[in-house]
């Protein structure tokens, strides 16, 4: 949703507020301290990481049935 949003200043800023009242504050609280927001953010970095190398990947073995 970020990466959709970045063309769009108004998008962007709720997109980023967005994520963070829903899943960085939320996960920061969880995981508590020390440097809990940070660590939240590092892992929502990892997430994003391995959802955009599991897309490429799914979307590999899905263009291998091409005709």
């Amino acid at each position: 949703m970020l990466i959709l949003s970045a063309a769009d200043p108004e998008a962007y800023a709720t997109s980023v507020e967005m994520l963070q009242k829903k899943v960085i504050v939320p996960l920061a609280r969880w995981l508590g301290p020390p440097d809990g927001e940070a660590r939240a953010a590092r892992l929502n970095i990892l997430w994003s990481g391995l959802l955009v190398w599991l897309e490429a990947e799914i979307q590999a073995i899905v263009d291998e049935g091409g005709t």
